[in-house]
């Protein structure tokens, strides 16, 4: 932990906000830091998906500050052979099952990020139950990690050196013959479907003439979006932002996360259109 700077700890979970699990983690987090300023991402992540997760918290873990620790916990398989990690990365921790919701974390610091099997039973709540590794097992280690656990020389390691964590491989888009193939990540509160096709991935096949952020009104001419999922796929026009589209109208843009984001103007294109994370988008010349 950096002097003078609060820890910072953040949570993103499946857990929902009806029952008292999260209040569960943040009270074993602050018994160990009493000091720790805890950040809920969400816990509205659809219940067991992982991709979903995976896709929220590579949308924002780069916006806080170092020594930052990121506990995700969607885990369908707790209590099973899947490893608990902790992943030392880019100056911050990530902490929570080895299922693939760090695929993002492990591929943008591929070769340098530093990941641990968690067997150091010592670093874990009293008692650990085989259904909640959340409280148990991921809280009570986030919060150690925050106190300024030194990864490269400590007097008790949490577990063991890996190298072979999970990483989800159909995670990134597919380019062939200038169309860019990829799916709904996330949707998000407003009904807008989230893609894994990235601004600097839809400039590639537009000879570099767009940018993830613009500021000119006018669309985004030469480029159509095909959803292949929809009962009748139809060509959805890109604009630049979300009020130049036409209402009860399926449009793209370029969000602020630097993705193709598929939108319906003071709508919600998931519902108009059925649309549902898994969903196969196709980005190619007009």
């Amino acid at each position: 932990m950096s002097k003078g700077r609060a820890p910072v700890i953040t949570l993103t979970t499946d857990f929902g906000l009806s029952d008292s699990y999260v209040a569960q983690m943040k009270g074993v987090i602050l018994s160990v830091n009493p000091g720790a300023v805890i950040v809920d991402i969400t816990h509205l992540i659809p219940p067991f998906d992982v991709r979903a997760a995976a896709s929220v918290l590579n949308s924002c873990y780069g916006y806080f500050p170092p020594f930052t620790v990121h506990v995700a916990v969607v885990d369908p398989g707790v209590g099973t052979l899947r490893r608990p990690i902790a992943i030392a990365a880019g100056g911050c921790f990530f902490v929570g099952p080895d299922n693939g919701i760090f695929t993002s974390v492990l591929k943008r610091y591929a070769g340098e990020a530093r990941a641990y099997h968690l067997t150091n039973t010592r670093y874990f709540a009293g008692s650990v139950t085989a259904t909640f590794h959340g409280r148990d097992v991921f809280a009570p280690i986030a919060a150690r990690l925050s106190l300024g656990f030194d990864t490269d020389s400590p007097t008790e390691p949490p577990g063991v050196p890996i190298d072979d964590c999970l990483v989800l491989e159909d995670g990134a888009p597919v380019v062939e013959g200038g169309v860019i193939k990829g799916v709904v990540t996330t949707v998000d509160h407003f009904g807008n479907c989230i893609t894994n096709i990235s601004g600097i991935t839809v400039s590639g096949i537009s000879g570099g003439k767009i940018k993830a952020h613009r500021k000119a009104p006018g669309g985004i001419g030469g480029l159509v979006v095909r959803v292949h999922s929809m009962d009748n796929p139809v060509e959805i026009p890109f604009t630049t932002c979300y009020g130049e589209s036409d209402t009860r109208v399926l449009s793209a843009l370029i969000n602020g996360s630097g993705f193709v984001e598929l939108f319906v103007k003071e709508g919600s294109a998931a519902v108009t259109f059925g649309l549902r994370t898994g969903d196969s988008v196709y980005v190619y010349p007009k």
